[in-house]
């Protein structure tokens, strides 16, 4: 399944209880930025309602931490965060 399925299943799911055949996709966007990663994040998260980023590596530590831009967007984003392997 790729990343914009799961995106579409989650919002399904927390909207109507199981996942529907009548709901549309959501808009994605994509945007380059010469930011650091975290400001431009949260800058995007101002104007949506989920982001979705991946975890760090997949090192067995890492695979029970948040990287430091994850940190930082679940705990400061204005909106959900989806944090996907």
């Amino acid at each position: 399944m790729l990343a914009h399925e799961v995106v579409e299943e989650m919002i399904a799911c927390s909207l109507v209880g199981e996942p529907s055949t009548d709901h549309h996709p959501p808009e994605m966007h994509q945007e380059a930025s010469l930011e650091l990663p975290t400001e431009a994040l949260l800058q995007a998260a101002e104007k949506a309602d989920l982001l979705v980023i991946g975890s760090p590596g997949r090192h067995i530590v890492r695979s029970t931490t948040l990287g430091s831009t994850s940190h930082a967007l679940v705990h400061y984003s204005d909106c959900a965060v989806a944090v996907v392997r």
